[in-house]
């Protein structure tokens, strides 16, 4: 056994992919927040294997020769704080390395202190008031930041005293952390059917029809989506945007709150955006009214399905493969913006996965660390300097014009730059099997 202390209570829950910790060293161990430890014979481990075969098993982790561990929680996880290593293995690890993949986006703050909770159903915010929520909308450039996750991975170090750990995230430039994204290798699978989100159709062929110049989908709510989103509103544009879609809860005065009942967060575009954000709405006048028209309804691709009562577009089941294939140009907003780290996740992938081109809403040179993974971008058709601009305001001003100008192209002219595109979007297309198998950066 490699363990010398863990709890080893009962568990009575079926242990999914964000419930976990996944260690592999000779054998498979599951860690779940309480410390409790399964392998890969236990019942309740059956659902998390199911997908880590399908999907994770097959990426570059299948040639790891050190152990490794995927986290797969998030925030200040306690995951590892009641599991003590036996002697035999720290020397172990320490001798031959231990890698740590972080599955999810880390979370990062501007104090030390977590002030991010999870039970694994729903995300907590502590606040000390409301100004403190435009935090959850991202930074100005040059904030200092923390982040929880690498602070619980420094706990079990310690208390394990484990002097060879690499972490390995999707974050680009992580200070001393290696770029090794686990996650989205996985999300390159291939597969000849549709539509799980993890995987796309390897017989997938370039062609131009178009019927619309742009498409953006949306799932949860973040401040830039709804500012892109709003921009979008009067474009040619298929859109989904879901108003106040949210599970995010507040903590504020020791009591919970849920954020979407939470009125003066709403009323206030300046209080749900990283920073005073009035230069962007002087500069495109109509934005304002569009915010508020977009928050009156949810605008949809598809209507919603009985089965999980969310769009088509958004649910985990359903790769959006007509849809995206039915623009000219994808604009796809990420998972952060107004950050210090560049990122990208499957998001991108989408248009990527059906010959397209796309703008990123994302944190500054992501586009650099789309190159790095082997992706060509497409600045001879787009002024893609967006990339480099680290001040969020300007940057986010600069995509927006880049949307004004896809947008003013003819049906022709779309096709035509799809046409001069086409090696671009086939060598892309064909990256993807590399990136299943990427080494990191």
């Amino acid at each position: 056994m490699i363990f010398s202390e863990f709890n080893n209570l009962s568990v009575d829950y079926d242990l999914q992919l964000g419930d976990v910790i996944y260690l592999n060293y000779n054998t498979e161990y599951l860690i779940d927040s309480e410390g409790r430890v399964l392998d890969r014979e236990d019942p309740l481990s059956k659902e998390f294997f199911r997908f880590f075969d399908k999907n994770i098993a097959t990426t570059f982790i299948s040639d790891n020769t050190i152990p490794y561990m995927i986290v797969t929680t998030e925030g200040n996880f306690q995951h590892l704080d009641n599991v003590k290593l036996t002697q035999q293995t720290i020397d172990y690890f320490n001798d031959t390395g231990l890698e740590i993949y972080l599955w999810e986006t880390p979370t990062i703050g501007s104090n030390k202190k977590s002030n991010f909770i999870t039970d694994g159903v729903r995300d907590y915010y502590k606040i000390k008031s409301d100004k403190n929520l435009q935090e959850l909308g991202g930074y100005p450039w040059g904030t200092k930041t923390h982040c929880y996750e690498l602070q619980a991975i420094d706990r079990f170090k310690k208390q394990n005293n484990l002097k060879n750990v690499t972490v390995c995230t999707g974050i680009y430039k992580f200070g001393k952390h290696k770029t090794k994204d686990v996650n989205l290798s996985a999300q390159c699978n291939t597969t000849d059917t549709q539509p799980v989100i993890c995987e796309y159709n390897i017989n997938e062929t370039y062609n131009s029809d178009i019927d619309c110049k742009l498409i953006c989908f949306n799932k949860r709510y973040d401040v830039f989506r709804e500012l892109v989103a709003a921009h979008l509103l009067d474009k040619d544009c298929k859109l989904s945007f879901s108003p106040k879609h949210t599970d995010f809860n507040i903590v504020i005065d020791g009591k919970i709150k849920k954020l979407t009942k939470h009125k003066p967060y709403w009323e206030d575009i300046n209080l749900r955006a990283w920073e005073n954000i009035d230069a962007l709405l002087t500069t495109f006048p109509s934005l304002e009214k569009n915010i508020k028209k977009l928050n009156k309804k949810q605008h949809v691709i598809d209507p919603p399905t009985a089965k999980f009562n969310l769009i088509n577009y958004a649910d985990e089941y359903h790769f959006p493969t007509q849809e995206t294939k039915s623009a000219f140009c994808t604009v796809v907003n990420e998972c952060t913006f107004a950050w210090p780290y560049a990122h990208v996740s499957e998001k991108v992938l989408m248009p990527v996965k059906v010959y397209r081109p796309f703008l990123l809403v994302a944190p500054p040179y992501s586009l650099e660390y789309m190159k790095k993974l082997g992706f060509k971008t497409f600045d001879k058709w787009f002024d893609e300097s967006y990339d480099t601009e680290t001040d969020h305001i300007k940057r986010m001003c600069k995509i927006m014009i880049e949307i004004d100008k896809v947008n003013d192209y003819t049906y022709n002219e779309c096709r035509d730059m799809l046409d001069q595109m086409q090696d671009i979007l086939k060598h892309n297309f064909d990256n993807l099997k590399h990136l299943l198998k990427q080494k990191g950066i």
